[in-house]
């Protein structure tokens, strides 16, 4: 389209150069006459003079003509020459639309397009999208934080940056769509909403902490679920920040005081029952080694009693053995012989009468 443009300008001003050019007045023709009076003579010298006056400015305005023309040629010659080639950067994708029809899409590199065809570039790598309200960092100046309601029905500010890229397989189906505003037609509106629907869901306290990472991934499913089909890729989006009004984060603060008021006390309760459990685990540690230390003492009186009853019982046994065999070696010849001995010390003895036999008993001298 541009290029019928250039190209009726330049014909256009070729046909206006050329149509004043022949307008110029024509040259006067001297009337040649045999015999004219000095006044007449003079008027045709006059005449003669201007005619070749006009003579060199239409020879002058013929030849500005042509060099007008030539320049406007060369000119639309070079306009020509850039116009028929196209360069799609790297990252791009280039549709070439032709009196409103898409009739290729162009990878990057040098490409041979049609004079009448526009080329509508299209990014396909990573576009970065920040929402937020700090200064100089997002998209657009001043306040751009989404802002969501949390379960609780609370005003919430999410700052958050979405990474997303056009598909080059679908680059002609977003022009079809929105042409060049996939920016504020698609991803922004789509962008906004998700974070909405999906901050709904969580309490503040909880989205902003344990479920960012669900809150995260709850905005990419939903991003992708309506900008797939119109020929947006969501790569992922970064969960920068998320604050409250001043009277919830007030009231988040209260609430963080008292858990941990109430993590302390337990704590302590926790502490004090560790404590118990020793003291009594210690307890039951010297009653077990006080019992035993008895049962040992009394288990060594019971195996000392037992071995001096063992060595009575022997030492009974042993005298009665001996008993027997001395009774049984008191026959009456040794009676005899211990009664001379006895005798001959001079010991008393005492006569004892019965079983056939003279039994002596010394008594002491």
């Amino acid at each position: 389209m541009a290029f019928f443009v250039i190209f009726l300008a330049v014909v256009s001003a070729i046909i206006l150069i050329a149509a004043l050019v022949w307008r110029l007045p024509k040259a006067y023709e001297p009337n040649v006459v045999a015999e004219m009076s000095p006044y007449e003579a003079d008027r045709e010298k006059n005449l003669a003079l201007k005619s070749e006056k006009l003579r060199e400015d239409r020879r002058f305005a013929k030849r500005l003509t042509a060099a007008i023309s030539g320049g406007f040629l060369a000119f639309f010659g070079i306009v020509l020459f850039f116009m028929i080639f196209t360069v799609v950067d790297a990252g791009e994708v280039g549709v070439e639309v032709r009196f409103g029809e898409v009739k290729s899409v162009r990878a990057e590199g040098w490409h041979f397009v049609n004079p009448f065809s526009d080329v509508v570039y299209y990014p396909i790598r990573l576009v970065e999208s920040t929402y937020t309200d700090t200064v100089d960092e997002g998209e657009k100046a001043g306040a751009d934080a989404i802002q969501a309601f949390s379960r609780e029905n609370a005003a919430v500010f999410v700052d958050l940056t979405v990474l997303w890229s056009v598909d080059p397989a679908m680059a002609d189906v977003v022009y079809r769509t929105v042409k060049d505003q996939y920016r504020e037609t698609l991803v922004r509106p789509i962008t906004r909403s998700a974070t909405r629907d999906c901050v709904a869901k969580f309490d503040f306290d909880v989205a902003r902490t344990t479920a960012r990472g669900e809150v995260s991934q709850c905005i990419v499913d939903r991003m992708e679920e309506q900008l797939a089909s119109k020929g947006i890729i969501v790569e992922s989006i970064q969960l920068r920040n998320m604050t409250a009004d001043a009277t919830l984060q007030q009231s988040i603060e209260q609430k963080l005081q008292a858990a941990n008021a109430v993590k302390e006390a337990e704590f302590r309760r926790d502490q004090a029952e560790v404590d118990k459990q020793r003291r009594i685990i210690e307890a039951e540690a010297e009653k077990e080694a006080a019992i035993i230390d008895a049962e040992g003492k009394a288990q060594s009186e019971i195996i000392a009693a037992e071995a001096n009853a063992q060595k009575i019982e022997i030492e009974s046994e042993a005298q009665a053995e001996a008993n027997i065999l001395i009774d049984a070696s008191l026959n009456p010849p040794i009676l005899s012989l211990l009664q001379v001995e006895a005798l001959a010390e001079g010991g008393n003895l005492v006569l004892i009468e019965g079983s056939g036999v003279t039994p002596l008993l010394n008594v002491g001298g």
